[in-house]
């Protein structure tokens, strides 16, 4: 539980989009009010919470997403999307669920408010399960700024057939690095990329606390 939470939403595989929609769900012992802000899109939301109960806020894929993209589109490069992490508050301590749920696939996980967060990471992540010829599923990595001016080195882990995809269009390959400085809301959002391909292994180090989710 806390009451400031930073989250980040993968880019997930869209084959229908009718009824899909990013949920954030908010509990609390208490009732107390909750904003939900993603700075880049000038999106601002408010709801009280019910006591021992659950609320929700809905977004929509292109709202909670850096970007959306079918499974027979390639990934985009490693980059940063500026102010597009979901920042939630609230006046007295809360938990938070993320969950991605579309047409033909759902996934969550429990959030972890910025006072649990630390500098020093290792991914774990989810491989991909296609060749990359004609379908990509991507292991992918959000690392978000919590501060500004937040200096980020990630070590391309995984095996060494293990790739990432840079924003110059080249491969990371294993054990190699990639530097990258972060403000506060930033997404640093890097996908894998090659048959198979999968970040676990991967570390992420900075000079202040930052959130990495992985998947």
């Amino acid at each position: 539980a806390g009451t400031l939470f930073y989250l980040a939403f993968h880019p997930c595989w869209e084959t229908n989009s009718n009824g899909n929609a990013l949920r954030i769900y908010v509990s609390s012992a208490v009732a107390t009010t909750v904003t939900l802000e993603i700075k880049g899109l000038g999106i601002f939301r408010q709801k009280m919470t019910v006591p021992n109960d659950v609320i929700d806020f809905m977004l929509t894929p292109s709202e909670g997403q850096p970007y959306t993209k079918t499974d027979q589109v390639k990934p985009l490069p490693e980059q940063i999307w500026e102010g597009r992490a979901v920042k939630i508050t609230a006046e007295d301590p809360i938990i938070v669920y993320g969950v991605t749920r579309f047409y033909a696939t759902s996934d969550g996980y429990l959030a972890l408010p910025a006072s649990s967060l630390g500098n020093n990471y290792q991914v774990s992540s989810y491989a991909d399960p296609t060749n990359n010829t004609g379908q990509w599923l991507p292991s992918f990595t959000s690392i978000i700024g919590v501060y500004d001016n937040t200096r980020v080195t990630f070590k391309m882990g995984g095996c060494e057939s293990c790739y990432a995809l840079k924003e110059n269009g080249e491969y990371l390959r294993f054990n190699e690095t990639i530097r990258r400085t972060l403000n506060e809301g930033d997404v640093w959002l890097i996908p894998g990329i090659g048959a198979y391909n999968d970040l676990t292994g991967s570390t992420v180090k900075a000079n202040k606390p930052i959130n990495v989710i992985s998947g």
